[in-house]
């Protein structure tokens, strides 16, 4: 069945791929080379008074601990100082080849035990880990409470100031519980 076809005769340059060529001997136009106008030199950026604030981090809640993640490109870690008080974490990292970085954490989503927080400075991975370490239960078979969120949004907290400066649930069941039907008397029938 092959035998039976023929087969157009194939020429050295097909106008396929090069349409409406006219072949005309002239040696082709040289390329141009590009030509240098003008050197200047360029500054490399001055990042040293730059103050990078950090909003985007990642954040886990782990039992005892909440772990939040930073990533700050060039971080020495003898250049991080970190203040982390009852309700706010403030983390300021220097020296940085892209200048300084903060981070501001306020208004907490409860309050943390401050002399168990600390914060580790990852230089390999360009990362730092602060460990908020939550207060202990007020009693044995209570549990630690599970953070929802990192920050205060605004929202009305479900909790209520008490004189020791805790902060605890409010336990007031008569606030919660609907207002009864008065006893009657009942009639037998």
């Amino acid at each position: 069945m092959e035998a039976d076809w023929e087969w157009p005769e194939e020429t050295g340059r097909s106008a396929y791929y090069i349409p409406n060529r006219v072949e005309t001997g002239e040696q082709p136009a040289p390329t141009p080379q590009p030509k240098l106008l003008k050197k200047t030199a360029v500054k490399a950026p001055d990042y040293a008074g730059q103050v990078t604030q950090l909003k985007e981090f990642s954040w886990v809640d782990e039992g005892l601990y909440v772990k939040v993640y930073l990533s700050v490109p060039g971080v020495v870690k003898d250049k991080v100082t970190c203040d982390i008080a009852d309700d706010h974490v403030e983390l300021v990292a220097t020296g940085t080849p892209t200048g300084t970085y903060k981070l501001s954490l306020r208004r907490l989503y409860d309050r943390i035990h401050v002399p168990k927080s600390f914060h580790k400075v990852q230089e390999s991975k360009n990362r730092v880990i602060l460990f908020l370490c939550k207060p202990p239960p007020a009693h044995a078979h209570d549990e630690v409470k599970e953070w929802t969120c990192l920050q205060f949004n605004g929202e009305s907290l479900p909790f209520q100031e008490f004189p020791s400066g805790r902060q605890k649930k409010t336990n007031d069941m008569s606030a919660m519980m609907p207002e009864l039907p008065k006893e009657t008397k009942r009639r037998d029938v």
